[in-house]
């Protein structure tokens, strides 16, 4: 699991990227944590694969939003509690940086 920025291009807007990959059985739930209304913004899915499968979970950014830090919380049945990735925007160093914590603690 990592979540990795995107820098804005065309559009002016970044975006982050939740990727969970090597996963079974298929059911897993993803959700953005950071800020408001942002699981209206992510677009999430399809799961892909046949035995091991993986997801990507697409947040796109808005003005204003640049120096928050953003979590990707996954839940799925063969974890004891989330997994929780952060992506902390706006620091020199951080694009691509990921932290992990399992059913909450670090």
């Amino acid at each position: 699991m990592k979540v990795t920025r995107v820098p804005p291009g065309a559009t002016g807007k970044g975006l982050l990227l939740c990727h969970v990959d090597a996963f079974s059985p298929r059911d897993v739930d993803i959700q953005w944590m950071g800020g408001p209304d942002l699981q209206a913004r992510a677009e999430t899915g399809p799961v892909t694969g046949r035995e091991v499968f993986s997801i990507l979970s697409v947040l796109r950014l808005v003005d204003g939003e640049e120096g928050r830090g953003y979590a990707c919380v996954v839940r799925h049945p063969a974890l004891d509690g989330p997994m929780v990735a952060t992506e902390e925007a706006g620091k020199e160093g951080s694009w691509g940086g990921t932290w992990w914590r399992r059913g909450g603690q670090r």
